[in-house]
């Protein structure tokens, strides 16, 4: 009900019917899982010519192709998976669909007016997206994204610890590292389900937020003193912030659990060589709740991509 209350506020502020300039304008998705379309179908729904590549055929308005470049013809928008594309320029796609890359195929194939929708992009796309004098937008990162869609990750990453430990959450010695959108609402799941939850941030204005929300907080300067306490350490943070020296201090049984993008914040090679056990839980969403996953998106992008559009026209 909630997604569904959050989208009736969008309609009566107005915001959702920016969408209605999408009629006529010819939209490319690309690759991606279920989520992808239900973006295809809400992009139909409001008037756009929808033509999907690397993805299932679903009975209804969508247009599936056969090649790249046949998506891609006259589209004034590629829309590609939230997953985002690698650092080899590699699309996420289902198993059962052809492997999808970024290739000079692609790149040809763009008009320089083109808008590029990811939800990550490498350094690589991103220095081909200005030569070519594309736009882009990274999706993932926009706030009414990435804080609803968090909510899936944080309880696809309490089920994997449900299933991994051995023992309850409750009670359990739990670590939080980070405290952003991901990290908040994580840390309050896990601590609403009677986790001991510490919260690992720098920030003072982030400790004091974990304080108040009743959970212990340190800092990652003093991370490698209380980790020995870690039934579960959970990590949000995209950069390197469980090393080698600090997954040595945790003890023997403890769990990891990094939902940082690739490449995330664990040494797993160091985690794997200490006998610890770590996972890289990348696409949460998508596959614990991907109904809900995709409505998040479906509720959202059409509206961004009418508003990306209509500032070129402006």
């Amino acid at each position: 009900m909630g997604i569904y209350y959050w989208r009736q506020e969008r309609v009566w502020r107005g915001v959702a019917l920016m969408a209605s300039s999408l009629a006529g304008a010819r939209v490319a998705v690309i690759g991606g899982d279920s989520r992808q379309l239900s973006v295809a179908e809400a992009l139909a729904a409001e008037g756009a010519l929808v033509a999907t590549y690397g993805l299932p055929s679903r009975p209804g308005v969508l247009r599936p192709v056969s090649t790249l470049r046949a998506a891609m013809e006259e589209a004034v928008a590629v829309v590609l998976p939230i997953s985002g594309v690698s650092s080899e320029g590699r699309v996420t796609t289902l198993p059962s669909q052809p492997p999808i890359r970024l290739e000079e195929e692609f790149w040809q194939n763009l008009s320089s007016s083109t808008l590029i929708l990811a939800g990550s992009l490498p350094e690589e796309a991103k220095r081909r997206i200005a030569e070519g004098g594309h736009r882009f937008v990274e999706y993932a990162e926009i706030d009414e994204i990435a804080i609803l869609n968090s909510i899936p990750t944080a309880e696809g990453a309490l089920q994997l610890a449900m299933e991994a430990l051995p023992i309850t959450i409750h009670g359990a010695c739990v670590f939080i590292l980070g405290f952003g959108r991901v990290g908040l609402t994580t840390a309050r799941l896990f601590h609403a389900v009677g986790a001991e939850t510490w919260v690992v941030a720098d920030r003072p204005a982030l400790l004091a937020r974990a304080y108040e929300m009743g959970c212990r907080a340190v800092t990652f300067a003093g991370l490698a003193k209380e980790i020995h306490r870690a039934d579960l350490v959970v990590n949000t943070v995209p950069a390197r912030v469980l090393s080698a020296e600090t997954i040595a201090l945790t003890k023997p049984g403890v769990y990891i659990i990094d939902l940082a993008s690739a490449p995330g914040g664990v040494d797993f090679q160091a985690a794997q060589d200490l006998g610890r056990r770590a996972v890289h839980a990348l696409g949460l969403p998508g596959r614990v709740a991907p109904e809900t996953a995709g409505r998040i998106l479906s509720n959202t992008l059409p509206a961004l991509i009418a508003g990306e559009l209509a500032k070129k026209e402006g």
